[in-house]
């Protein structure tokens, strides 16, 4: 009988960029994911804004745990 198994690397989610709109100035910049997380400020390229980035009912940290799950789900 033959087996095998799967070994599947996580990666590190919180270093993921994404991209937003200033809200003062609606120039788009990058910011990552783990900066959302942490409701870090982020100052705008453009205009120099400060931006209080915000993760409204947890959504980025439950989608990142969620998908973490799935890939360790993938392992057998």
């Amino acid at each position: 009988m033959m087996s095998f198994s799967i070994k599947v690397n996580i990666p590190d989610l919180d270093r993921h960029p994404i991209e937003m709109e200033c809200p003062v100035c609606l120039l788009h910049t990058w910011v990552k994911l783990g900066e959302i997380r942490r409701r870090d400020f982020v100052i705008c390229r453009g205009c120099h804004a400060n931006i209080l980035l915000g993760d409204h009912l947890g959504q980025v940290h439950r989608f990142v745990r969620g998908f973490e799950q799935m890939l360790k789900g993938m392992e057998r």
